[in-house]
């Protein structure tokens, strides 16, 4: 699960095989692509022939919007996190919008398992992401998988942040990435 992508493109070197296999592969997953050229310090460096090059081809649609970066003197490195955000916002948003149009009821909640792990004392502690919805402790869900032809209903146990420690905070809202605990004794 990916909301945005920072396609690093190094300006010296320019546009290699692995940049654009990396941008295809993420544009294929509908991932929205932040661009960036690094080491833009370099003599060597050509980093507005990069960004051109780069909409050129197609990757991205302006390139005004490309970073130029350099971790060597610090170029450009506090508008990366903001311009990450960015762009979650906007892909978020439109997500929304998109939700809003469509005939899905109101009251869904939906939810992206990430990744899940078994702890003994526990059981399936899953790292989720909420689409839709709250998802909150003592609610009952419906597990769907492609796997399986049944569903089964569980009772949320423990919702939470990890921060990186799991911080429990009895409900997460759309949008948010914590985890999840209802009582699951395989992670299949």
């Amino acid at each position: 699960a990916c909301d945005v992508a920072l396609l690093l493109v190094d300006a010296a070197q320019g546009i290699q095989a692995q940049t654009l296999s990396t941008a295809r592969a993420a544009e294929s997953a509908g991932v929205p692509l932040l661009a960036a050229c690094s080491k833009c310090d370099l003599n060597t460096a050509r980093p507005e022939e990069v960004a051109l090059e780069l909409c050129e081809l197609g990757l991205i649609d302006d390139p005004d919007s490309v970073l130029f970066l350099s971790a060597k003197t610090g170029l450009g490195l506090d508008q990366v996190l903001p311009k990450v955000i960015e762009q979650f916002l906007r892909s978020f948003n439109n997500g929304r919008k998109n939700k809003e149009s469509s005939s899905l009821e109101e009251n869904v909640l939906r939810v992206r398992i990430i990744d899940s792990k078994y702890d003994e004392r526990r059981g399936v502690i899953s790292v989720i992401q909420v689409i839709d919805g709250i998802l909150r402790e003592k609610a009952r869900v419906s597990i769907f998988s492609a796997s399986q032809s049944s569903q089964a209903t569980y009772l949320i146990q423990e919702v939470g942040l990890l921060t990186p420690a799991p911080l429990r905070t009895n409900s997460l809202p759309s949008g948010a990435v914590g985890y999840v605990i209802c009582g699951l004794r395989d992670v299949r």
